[in-house]
């Protein structure tokens, strides 16, 4: 199976790095906190053949000038404080796809016109299609000697520079390098979960799922490797909830939530419970006392609740 492709998003970029001067850029190191704050103005200019970057105040000519679709990129500054980033005005072009593009591929060809009819090509008209590795492939693969670097906006960056949580910035699912960092992470975590509290038989199960996800990780298939990930984090999820320790979590949550439930002095006496339980190491009535004060909270809430607990894992 093919990794997901962008086909219905254009891919929007941010500029990750710059050089010292006003005129090329910030810090040769690509961080972004150095590209945004060598200059207080408002709008970026890159240069995608030479590889520079100039700044302005205002972009007059942004709507008219055709090079800001084509050799050029123009980005505008978004965010506020340590949020803040240089992104792109404009959705990347197939101009520009095929300039950052070692390959020069025209991927939004491959797309049945009664899908997306054939007036959509152009110089001009946003990139479609675009693997998400592709992608990742070509921005890694600009790196001009200015020291000017390109980078996918990440969830936190997006959501700054929209004012709304509108998922993933290329769409509605993580590309596979994401993937592949989360199943990375997993297995970390698990595996010191293993080694504190599990036995001889989670020991094996771990290892074998272990190997799944590294199987899956090469076979670049993406649903396959979110299977195997979910996988081991079942496994994890059994091992915490026979050990009394998913009880504990979701109890910490609930107690951080306890401004919502609606009877404050119901959810005070259940939380007293709660610790009563924990202390005991009674997981069995730590459960029970964790149902009743999930149902103090509104309705909306519970899913968070139960979302926040299973963050790591």
């Amino acid at each position: 199976m093919s990794p997901a492709r962008l086909t219905y998003l254009a891919p929007v970029i941010v500029l990750a790095g710059c050089l010292s001067g006003p005129s090329t850029g910030g810090s040769s190191s690509g961080e972004l906190a150095n590209a945004v704050g060598v200059t207080g103005s408002d709008f970026a200019i890159l240069d995608l053949d030479a590889g520079t970057v100039s700044y302005r105040a205002a972009v007059a000519d942004l709507a008219s000038n055709a090079a800001y679709r084509d050799t050029h990129m123009v980005f505008r500054r978004t965010g506020s404080g340590s949020s803040q980033v240089l992104m792109a005005v404009f959705e990347l072009t197939q101009a520009q796809w095929q300039r950052l593009d070692p390959v020069a591929s025209t991927p939004w060809t491959d797309v049945a016109v009664a899908v997306v009819p054939s007036s959509c090509h152009g110089a001009a008209y946003p990139a479609y299609n675009l693997r998400a590795d592709d992608l990742s492939d070509a921005i890694a693969a600009f790196a001009p000697a200015s020291g000017v670097r390109l980078a996918i906006p990440s969830a936190a960056q997006w959501r700054a520079a929209v004012g709304a949580s509108s998922g993933y910035a290329w769409g509605a699912q993580p590309d596979r390098a994401s993937l592949v960092a989360q199943a990375e992470e997993l297995i970390t975590a698990v595996r010191d979960l293993i080694n504190q509290h599990g036995d001889a038989e989670d020991r094996s199960a771990s290892k074998e799922r272990e190997a799944s996800i590294r199987n899956a990780i090469q076979s670049r298939d993406a649903d396959l490797l979110r299977q195997r990930t979910e996988e081991l984090r079942s496994l994890a999820m059994r091992v915490l909830d026979r050990k009394g320790i998913l009880p504990v979590l979701h109890y910490q949550k609930l107690a951080e939530m306890k401004g919502q439930m609606r009877d404050r002095a119901r959810a005070e006496q259940l939380l007293a419970q709660g610790l009563q339980a924990m202390n005991s190491n009674n997981a069995q009535s730590l459960r029970a006392v964790n149902r009743q004060l999930v149902e103090l909270l509104p309705p909306q809430a519970r899913a968070e609740a139960d979302a926040s607990t299973l963050t790591r894992w």
